[in-house]
Formats: C-alpha cells, structure tokens, sequence
C-alpha cells in the first residue's frame, strides 16, 4: 500500500550527526514527472483511504499522530490531505511495517519480545513502527499489526515458523546457498525432529517393551486403541492407548471411572454421558437398558480431557456386550453423537503419525493390515509426513474415514451392525442383535431376582 509511486532506499542506522525528525525533506523524494507546484494529486480512490488485499487504511499511522510534539507538524496534514485527493506541497511517502527490522533498537526488542507478543500489545507495534519513522522521516507508516493478528485466530504457530526459517538459513548459509531450497527445509524439519523427539520416543520405547501395553496385532473383546495427543509446548504427537469396556447384570449404566476418580475433564465426561444416550435409543425402546458397564483408559495416570475417544469407548461397549472381539491393528479416533454419527476431532495427523510409530516399532514391523480410523469430516485437513503417506500409498499402512458407527463396527468386528426392522428387533447375527440379545438376558435375570426378593434386584 502507497500513496505515491515513489519508493526510499532505507539507511543504515543513522549517526551523532543525522538530521534529526522533522527536518524539510530533500526534493529528490518528488516523483521526476511532478512539477513542484501545490497541484500535486496521488491516484487514490476519493471518500477512502488506499486498500491492499485486506489491509485497510486504518492500518495506516501518520508520523506526526505518533511523534512527540512538535515533530513533524504538517506531515499528517500532508498525507492525509493526498488521500483525500486534494493539494499538497510534496508527494506523500510512508513505507511497510517490515522497514525496520534490520534496525539494531529492533533487534534488541526481539531479544525481549516475540513477534506475536509484538502484535497483541498496541505500545510494542507502535513503537516498531516509529523506529524507521523516526530514521527516514517520511509522512506515514503502516502499522507493523496489521496482518498478524489473524495468526493465533487462524491456528498458526507463528513463533514456530519463524524458529524454522531462521535455522533453514543458517544451515543454507553453511552450505553456501543464497536460497531456502524445499532439500534445506526438510533437512531443517527433520533436524529439528531429531532433537525434540526425546519424550516421545521414550513413549514408544515403553510400547515396544511391554511396559505400556498396546496390542497391534490379534483381537480382544471390550478392548481397542484409542489415540490421544500430547503436548510438549513447541512439539506434539500422538500415542495409542488402550480403552477398555466391562459390561456386567444391573442398572447403573455406563460407569465412566475418570469420572469417579477425578482424572477425567468436563469434556471427557461428557463424551462418557452421550454413549448412555446412544444406547437408551437403540435398544431402550422396547425393554429398559438393563446393564452395568465399566470403561477407562488403562495406564492413564495424569488426566484425560475431550471427547475425541468417545467413538472408540462406544465401540468397546458395544464390544463386550455383544461378545465380539475388536481388531487391534487397527487405532480408532473420533468423537460420536447420541445418534451414533462420528464428530470431527483435533490433531489427527499427529494421532495417525503416533500409531503408525508404534506398528513400526514393534516386533514384526508392518504387517499390512494396521491402520487408523478417523471421521469423515477430517479427511478434508489431514496432511501427513512423508513417510506415512508413502506407508498408505504403498498398502502397507492404512486410513479409513467412517460417517457412523456402523461403519467403525463393521471394519473393527468384522460384523454387519445390523438394521433395524419394523418392530424394531435386529438380525440375531448382527452386532446390534447380539447386543440387545444379552440386554433382554441381562433384563431377564433382574426380574427373577426381583421376583425372588432377592438382594441387588434394582
């Protein structure tokens, strides 16, 4: 954005002896074809101020608007008198945010202040942006805010970025590159990979001992791997973790035990109460859901929060309850509705990249069959390493995407789910039929012990 086709060469940091602010300009900043008269006009839109992209002029700062009193006095009413397209005594000029960053008082601000902090704090951009101001002294500068703040509301971690390209051009540098080449990049990633991959290839070692115990290969009823996401502040991934379900005569329902012993979060809990609400309307509408269920996270000691495991633990109840055993080399993530249908999740790159990790690691490496879940909904985001995307390219590790689940009990019990007719009864042969099968049994047995007066009937 400019008002004036005019460009200036930036200096360097000026001496003891450099004209101080304010100082009348040199005519050499007047366009060659302007004559040096009060009739000069900018070519800008009237009753606005210049739009670039999506930067508005209410980016812009006049020096004078900025500079302590005194400084500078016509220099606002210049500029701002060319936007309105009506005479000035010389072309306005005004340059980006970027046009101090090779300025030592910027420099030593950077040692203080990261540059996403710089963007939210009003004081700091001001004053980066006075900082080349006050050396060209020129008539206006855009605020050094004005396209970053959408950063942090768009999901990016700019600070990690900007750590990246700063080590991609040293090592380009010591390779004697005048480019960041896409081969100096990937080798900075996987530089950097190396270096912060510490805690989670600790995880991994523990899988592959034994002392976390995570199948990726066989079946187990009531049993399946979940993927949750850690984070370390400047890296994450994603590790498998095992959920299981214990169906039982009764009439509690499903017993969520984060719940009861305070490790599981707001979000978890939740996730937990809508697998109570999917079972009452599939198989609460002839007899009650009589059952008493059991689930957690085994091995899991500091806490659980979210929802995007309640796809697998529904998938672990209705496991155990049907008597089916679960595939394990195969992960799930997702979370689930009250109508069963699967809910886009956070992270599942990272989630996808953590199984595969393990299924590589451990004994036996890739069989061919290993794969993960994920909700329909994220295949639109998923962007993977390079070397997962080779894996599922090449059939040796897999991704399917569901829309139900039905279509996740099909692919991890090898069953159709089964469809209901019109009296609302299941195949016998189906998940769902076998569920409520043992349901009816579990009912059965509670009448008789009531009818009994027998202790634990209700």
């Amino acid at each position: 954005m400019r008002c004036a086709p005019q460009h200036a060469s930036f200096p360097p940091d000026p001496g003891p002896g450099a004209p101080a602010p304010g100082t009348p300009r040199s005519p050499v900043v007047r366009a060659p074809h302007e004559p040096e008269d009060t009739g000069i006009r900018t070519e800008i839109p009237e009753a606005a101020l210049v739009r670039w992209g999506t930067v508005s002029a209410d980016s812009l700062l006049s020096a004078s608007e900025l500079a302590p009193a005194g400084r500078g006095g016509p220099r606002s009413e210049r500029f701002l008198a060319a936007c309105a397209r009506r005479p000035v005594d010389a072309t306005p000029v005004w340059m980006m945010r970027q046009a101090g960053r090779s300025l030592p008082a910027y420099r030593e601000l950077r040692q203080r202040f990261g540059l996403v902090e710089i963007t939210r704090q009003p004081d700091l951009c001001a004053e980066v942006t006075l900082m080349p101001i006050r050396v060209l002294d020129v008539d206006a500068a855009i605020m050094f805010a004005d396209i970053m703040l959408p950063l942090a509301g768009l999901g990016v971690r700019f600070e990690l970025v900007e750590d990246l390209v700063t080590e991609a051009a040293v090592r380009a540098r010591q390779a004697k590159e005048r480019t960041l080449s896409d081969a100096v990049l990937l080798a900075t990633v996987a530089a950097r990979r190396r270096r912060n991959t510490r805690i989670e290839d600790r995880v991994i070692r523990s899988i592959v001992e034994g002392a976390v115990m995570i199948d990726t290969t066989g079946q187990a009823v009531g049993q399946v791997n979940a993927l949750t996401i850690t984070d370390i502040g400047d890296r994450r991934f994603g590790t498998p973790v095992r959920v299981t379900a214990r169906a039982s005569v009764g009439r509690v329902g499903i017993i969520n035990i984060e719940r009861d012993v305070e490790l599981g979060g707001p979000i978890q809990q939740k996730g937990a109460m809508v697998l109570q609400g999917f079972l009452a309307g599939r198989f609460g509408q002839i007899l009650p859901p009589s059952f008493t269920c059991s689930i957690t996270f085994e091995q899991s000691y500091g806490g659980v929060e979210g929802d995007s495991a309640s796809l697998a633990e529904l998938i672990a109840v209705l496991s155990d309850l049907a008597q089916l055993p679960i595939r394990q080399d195969v992960a799930i993530t997702g979370s689930v509705n009250q109508v069963g249908r699967a809910q886009a999740i956070g992270g599942a790159r990272w989630k996808i990249e953590g199984f595969f990790r393990v299924c590589e690691a451990t004994a036996g490496s890739m069989t061919g069959s290993q794969g993960v879940i994920v909700p329909a909904a994220n295949r639109v985001n998923l962007v993977l390493r390079d070397d997962v995307a080779e894996a599922v390219a090449s059939g040796r590790f897999h991704l399917w995407s569901v829309v139900t689940v039905e279509d996740a009990l099909e692919l991890l019990l090898g069953t159709p789910a089964g469809i209901a007719n019109g009296e609302g009864l299941y195949p016998p042969d189906s998940v769902f039929g076998r569920v409520a099968a043992r349901l009816a049994g579990f009912d059965l047995i509670l009448a008789a012990r009531q009818a009994a007066n027998l202790p634990g009937s209700w």
